[in-house]
């Protein structure tokens, strides 16, 4: 199936029935996982220790370096898939005693996915690490290295039940979400 196709029926599948939408453990031994967190920080380069190299060799090598940072210590790792077994979205999650910590987030970048799927899937993903931790409430500093104003325009468009900071004399911003924002823009879709 190629990436145009595999939109195309994510496309359909999303209109007709969003509970088709699987929630999963990221097995970061999957290639395909592998692969796709990889490539995202390769050609996206979101922090300073994959963008502060010039050659692509040492980027990938401090991509895989992140790919082991997530798996051993986020305490919960989880992908939204389609029913046809695309990834569509990934986060990665820390707890901390009061709140979950939403240390990463990442599309897969392979399938162009519209802001809608991408929204459904994050409020998915969100609801099941709250169920997941019974914590209410998710935080998280956004690190971003390129790309940021996009990120934040994204952020602040779609994602409505996340509050969003802007933090200039820092190198991260801040964002929120409660279980009742999430929900209720959830109901919404």
């Amino acid at each position: 199936m190629t990436s145009s196709d595999a939109q195309k029926v994510l496309k359909q599948s999303f209109q007709l029935k969003t509970n088709d939408i699987i929630i999963e453990n990221v097995d970061f031994k999957d290639p395909e996982a592998s692969r796709l967190i990889k490539k995202y920080c390769l050609h996206s380069a979101p922090f300073d220790y994959v963008s502060n190299f010039n050659s692509i060799s040492s980027r990938a090598a401090s991509s895989e370096s992140f790919i082991e940072l997530l798996e051993h210590q986020c305490h919960l790792s989880i992908a939204a898939k389609s029913k046809e077994g695309e990834y569509l979205l990934f986060i990665f999650l820390k707890k901390k005693i009061k709140v979950i910590d939403l240390y990463f987030a990442m599309p897969n970048t392979k399938l162009n996915l519209s802001p809608a799927v991408i929204r459904y899937c994050f409020y998915r993903l969100c609801l099941e690490a709250i169920k997941h931790f019974s914590i209410e409430e998710i935080e998280g500093k956004i690190f971003r290295k390129n790309k940021k104003n996009g990120m934040r325009l994204f952020f602040k468009r779609y994602i409505k039940a996340m509050t969003y900071e802007e933090i200039e004399d820092k190198p991260y911003d801040y964002v929120y979400l409660s279980k009742e924002s999430i929900l209720d823009h959830y109901e919404k879709l």
